[in-house]
């Protein structure tokens, strides 16, 4: 069986520190009914998720050609894998808030759209390219930025992030996030007027099997994990309902899941809701913007044990969602 041999690159990425190109190719050995399912049994360190975003953005390539994952290949093809991993962090700087900051913790304001990690899709303009600029290279190398987020927030998502800026104030944030203790609050515009204004939503969550790239509720428990969620309707506009959600598990997308669940979606939210018949005419929505906001974080300080809490309020364009 032939593995992958990497090579130098043949060609470079604009805009991309060359020494971040991976380059691997292969000879194919026997005919294979299926490229995808050939390269997931030859290759190390490169997941589901990763192949699927490699043959989206054309980097899998067999004869000089780009090729689909469901394409047949045959003996003596080669195949080429067009890989680019973030490993060298270049400095940005994109004027981010910082809510808090001190020797131990750095929360700052994450705009929408705006991705925590380099990765195949978005190879600048990231969180961490912000912090190789706000931070100095001396004291702090690549690999340890790469280490000082202790949450997940959802490229969509603003608000708070929360990094530690040592190993110790990771391991205890991170404990936190873990065991349920820190309290998060955000801040959502929803279609519709749900009803009851205030509840819980107790509905597990999980990827489909045999479909991961697929998220959704799982009422039976049958394949998804744990996911509650504490909802207080907080103002409301024609055709809108302003929301306080407080999760208390950390689901992947858990509250624009359990809000599409409930029937009412999260306005932007073009992956789990849909507009409802007329529920845009004359409002003033921004494209590209998903309506959710992560504004509160209460949590134990990691070097003194006190109860803090860190708070970001949404920006003018939140502020005017349907106005």
């Amino acid at each position: 069986m032939r593995r992958a041999v990497s090579s130098t690159p043949q060609e470079y990425e604009e805009g991309v520190d060359p020494r971040n190109h991976r380059y691997m190719w292969i000879e194919v050995e026997h005919d294979h009914p299926s490229l995808g399912a050939f390269l997931r049994d030859r290759t190390d360190g490169i997941g589901v998720q990763q192949w699927h975003t490699l043959f989206k953005q054309g980097r899998i390539w067999v004869n000089q050609s780009p090729a689909k994952a469901t394409e047949p290949i045959k003996k003596g093809d080669r195949i080429d894998i067009r890989r680019i991993e973030m490993q060298y962090l270049s400095a940005e700087d994109h004027a981010l808030g910082i809510c808090y900051r001190d020797e131990h913790i750095l929360a700052l304001h994450k705009p929408p759209g705006m991705p925590v990690h380099p990765g195949l899709g978005c190879h600048r303009g990231t969180i961490l390219n912000h912090l190789r600029s706000l931070l100095p290279h001396n004291s702090y190398p690549d690999a340890d930025l790469r280490r000082m987020p202790v949450h997940r927030l959802d490229r969509a998502t603003s608000g708070l992030l929360l990094l530690g800026l040592h190993r110790e104030a990771q391991a205890g944030l991170r404990t936190q996030c873990a065991r349920g203790l820190v309290e998060k609050t955000y801040e959502a515009w929803v279609w519709g007027k749900p009803q009851p204004d205030e509840g819980l939503i107790d509905v597990p969550i999980g990827r489909i099997p045999g479909a991961p790239q697929q998220i959704t509720t799982d009422p039976g428990a049958t394949f998804g994990k744990s996911a509650i969620t504490r909802f207080q309707s907080t103002e409301h506009r024609t055709g809108l309902t302003r929301m306080r959600l407080m999760p208390r598990t950390g689901r992947t997308h858990q509250l624009r899941i359990h809000m599409a669940w409930l029937g009412h979606p999260i306005v932007g939210d073009m992956r789990y809701g849909i507009v409802p018949s007329g529920g845009a005419d004359g409002l003033h929505l921004p494209e590209d913007r998903l309506f959710l906001h992560a504004c509160s974080l209460k949590l134990r300080h990691p070097d003194t044990g006190q109860i803090i809490e860190i708070k970001c309020p949404p920006c003018e364009t939140f502020e005017r969602c349907g106005v």
